[in-house]
């Protein structure tokens, strides 16, 4: 192989593994199907490549690239690593500051390549998400006694849903302990009737566990006819719903409410 053909593999090599890099990145991150499969093919054509082809699934995806008449076919698993604005919204800047010219090409592939992954520390998201639990229950017709009791009982669950997902647990384990723990909270302060309809306590502190976004991408991505994405989210979503009325019933029957 010459220097001129070895310069061109290099090049292709480049752009196809910065591709599924980006593409990759957004999967884990729970971007929605059609922004994924925008923003390869918008990267892809910065980086040279004539035509792009990309196969996407629930947890890994396959791109192929043709570039001056050759053809590279890469897979990646993308393992699912929760929902991540953050890292979304840092990829989409970095390919449509290059697209209008703000920035380098070299510079847009250092940005892909270094995305930030840090997400708020639980000591701040525990609390963030006590407090907006116990407001709705304030809104649902609690009092401060039931404000009070939401907000320990959903920190609480909110806490061990990360702990355990940091620990690399099963998301439905995670679903389901922290419905658990909640209701066990909840409940106990409905038996001692600690204020005015307690019962609100129970269902205000789970709100938390409701995967709202993976069902709504789930129906974005059929509406946009990536079926077979929205149906595996959709399953998804269902079993993380599941495991957290399972967590819910389990407390009820110890508590015999």
């Amino acid at each position: 192989m010459n220097t001129e053909e070895t310069t061109f593999s290099s090049k292709l090599e480049r752009c196809i593994q910065l591709v599924i890099f980006l593409g990759s990145r957004l999967l884990e991150s729970g971007a929605e199907s059609n922004l994924i499969r925008e923003l390869m093919l918008r990267t892809a054509r910065i980086m040279g490549a004539d035509d792009t082809e990309i196969s996407l699934s629930s947890s890994s995806m396959v791109l192929t690239i043709y570039k001056s008449g050759k053809w590279t076919t890469l897979a990646s698993r993308c393992p699912e690593r929760g929902v991540n604005m953050t890292v979304v919204t840092q990829l989409q800047q970095a390919v449509v500051q290059c697209e209008r010219g703000d920035i380098s090409r070299d510079e847009m592939e250092e940005r892909i390549r270094n995305v930030s992954r840090k997400r708020y520390g639980r000591w701040g998201t525990v609390p963030a998400i006590g407090l907006s639990c116990a407001f709705f229950s304030l809104l649902a017709g609690g009092d401060i006694p039931v404000f009070i009791t939401t907000f320990i009982a959903a920190s609480v669950g909110k806490l061990i849903f990360i702990t355990l997902s940091r620990d690399r647990f099963n998301p439905l384990i995670g679903s389901f302990a922290a419905a658990l723990a909640c209701t066990l909270l909840a409940g106990f302060a409905m038996l001692n009737h600690f204020g005015t309809e307690p019962e609100t306590a129970i269902y205000s502190s789970v709100l938390m566990l409701v995967p709202g976004f993976p069902l709504v991408n789930s129906f974005s991505d059929m509406l946009k006819g990536f079926k077979n994405m929205g149906v595996a989210r959709l399953v998804s979503a269902t079993l993380l719903t599941l495991a957290t009325a399972l967590g819910i019933l389990s407390a009820m029957g110890i508590l015999g409410i």
